[in-house]
C-alpha cells in the first residue's frame, strides 16, 4: 500500500504542476508523459529530494484526485457570486461538505486559482 500524501506534497505538487504548465519556453501541445515527466521532476526538485520519491503514476493519480475536487470545490464557489463577501470561501465549503467528503485541498486551490491560465485549465478535462 503506498504511503499517503503529506500536505507539504499536495501543494508541491500543485506548484509543480502549475510550473510546467505555465512554463512560456514549452511547447503547448507537448506529449502528455512529457508533461508528466517534468511535473515529477519539478515536485521532485521542490520536495528537496526528501523521503521516498513518487512514481509518474503516484504524482498523476494524485492530480487527477486533486483536480477532481477542486474542480466540484471552484464550481460550488462560483455559485456564490458576490466576489466582495468576505465568507465566500466559507460558505461554498459549507455547501461543499452538504454532498462531499471534506475538501482537503485549499491551499492548493488558492494556489491554482492565482493563476488566470490556469484557472480555465484547472476546470477543462485536463489530466
Amino acid at each position: 500500500m503506498a504511503r499517503p500524501w503529506t500536505a507539504d506534497e499536495t501543494i508541491n505538487l500543485a506548484r509543480a504542476w502549475l510550473d510546467v504548465a505555465e512554463d512560456p519556453n514549452v511547447e503547448a501541445f507537448q506529449q502528455q508523459r512529457t508533461f508528466w515527466s517534468r511535473v515529477r521532476e519539478v515536485f521532485i526538485n521542490l520536495q528537496n529530494h526528501q523521503g521516498e520519491q513518487r512514481s509518474l503514476e503516484s504524482v498523476q493519480g494524485k492530480w487527477r484526485k486533486m483536480r477532481h475536487s477542486i474542480h466540484e470545490f471552484e464550481h460550488i464557489y462560483a455559485c456564490f457570486h458576490n466576489e466582495e463577501n468576505p465568507r465566500r470561501a466559507e460558505l461554498a465549503l459549507e455547501e461543499y461538505r452538504m454532498t462531499h467528503p471534506d475538501f482537503l485541498y485549499l491551499p492548493e486551490w488558492h494556489l491554482l486559482r492565482a493563476s488566470a491560465k490556469i484557472y480555465d485549465v484547472i476546470l477543462s478535462n485536463m489530466s
